[in-house]
């Protein structure tokens, strides 16, 4: 599976040309746009992957890939929001103190959301690349929040192996990009080795939610085009 996700990026028809367009929308993503763009092109990606086919979608069809962008935004920040109310709440918690002295019942439930933000927002963090493939597959908003769904495949070991290597890639490439700035100062590489690394990790999460399922389990509806 690594091998695989590793050489992703690189289609034999395609050549480097998916990975340069996505990179120089990525370099552009301050203009938010090509963010948006770069998010329906990534659940394009899943959608395939989660399909069988490991041939690297062409850029086309751009108004489809706005509207699939914008879907994946809104899915990714319902399942953000939580985390990030409780991760501020817990922070204020902890600066409250060093104001003034809070009543005992403030700092019971403070603690209470502080034992719980790390907790959820890892909950969140892995479940959301699962909630993206289901959304790619079936096209519905909805089925990205379907717990009947998404929890086979939160406990398979297939899932969770997927998992954590896009989390190794994505380190990596952090990693990488920063030796470069810092010794080349080439911002844009930056740009170029993060969309590489957005796919492999596309490509991981969607293979590991694809081998979470039972062989005779059918697939249910899958759009033929973009996701509506």
């Amino acid at each position: 599976m690594f091998e695989d996700a590793l050489r992703y990026p690189y289609d034999e028809g395609a050549g480097l040309r998916p990975l340069a367009i996505g990179g120089l929308l990525t370099l552009l993503s301050v203009l938010v746009l090509p963010v948006v763009l770069v998010s329906g092109y990534t659940l394009r990606v899943l959608r395939d992957v989660d399909a069988c086919d490991e041939h690297l979608s062409a850029f086309d069809d751009w108004g489809a890939m706005l509207v699939d962008g914008l879907k994946a935004i809104a899915v990714a920040l319902v399942y953000v929001l939580l985390p990030a109310v409780l991760v501020t709440v817990a922070v204020v918690s902890l600066l409250l103190p060093l104001t003034q002295e809070p009543p005992t019942w403030v700092v019971a439930v403070a603690g209470i959301v502080t034992l719980l933000a790390v907790p959820v927002t890892l909950l969140a963090v892995y479940a959301l690349p699962a909630a993206l493939v289901t959304l790619a597959r079936t096209g519905r908003m909805g089925a990205a929040f379907d717990r009947r769904a998404l929890w086979p495949v939160l406990v398979s070991g297939s899932y969770f192996v997927a998992w954590l290597l896009a989390i190794v890639v994505s380190v990596v490439a952090g990693f990488v990009t920063g030796a470069v700035v810092a010794t080349t100062l080439v911002g844009a590489v930056v740009a170029f080795v993060g969309f590489y690394a957005n796919l492999v990790g596309a490509y991981l999460y969607a293979r590991g939610v694809r081998e979470s399922r039972p062989v005779d389990e059918p697939d249910g509806e899958r759009p033929s085009g973009a996701v509506a």
